[in-house]
């Protein structure tokens, strides 16, 4: 079991998406997403590029040159490379991001806003005292109900 910083790291962490109204991993991950596309759209920007480059050399050159394999080719190993290198950087991003910008220093008491006046220090016994005051009053409350009622239904025959 988690105690001491731990456990002080462990309740800042999920603190974070209640203070920032957001996952911090789901908005890295959406960041991510979204260079992975661009990606995919640079290397099919370059793939159309290369097919008309193709076309066109084929019309000027009367050689027996198969260009396809070759493009299919150099696009695999471009768009390889780019994925790999675009996975390396957002890994590096994100172990950043989540331990510089989304980290919460342990010594760092916070106060989430709508917990602001709670006094969070009260003993187990205390709790309980409190908890069967509440029961005890809970009792008294449906034996007024009765009551009330009764006497409501006679207020209003006695001034209809």
């Amino acid at each position: 079991m988690a105690t001491g910083p731990d456990m002080a790291q462990q309740a800042h962490h999920l603190l974070l998406p209640e203070i920032l109204g957001f996952s911090p991993q789901l908005l890295l991950d959406d960041i991510i997403n979204i260079a992975n596309n661009a990606v995919q759209d640079g290397v099919n920007g370059m793939e159309e590029f290369l097919q008309k480059w193709v076309e066109a050399r084929a019309e000027r050159q009367t050689d027996d040159w198969d260009s396809t394999q070759e493009v299919e080719q150099g696009l695999v190993a471009f768009q390889t490379l780019l994925e790999h290198h675009t996975d390396i950087a957002f890994d590096f991003f994100e172990a950043w991001s989540l331990r510089n910008i989304f980290a919460i220093p342990p010594d760092l008491r916070i106060v989430v806003p709508h917990q602001q006046n709670l006094d969070l220090t009260y003993p187990p016994e205390r709790e309980q005292e409190l908890l069967d005051e509440m029961e005890e009053l809970r009792k008294q409350l449906e034996n007024v109900r009765p009551v009330s009622g009764f006497c409501s239904s006679q207020w209003i025959d006695t001034y209809d």
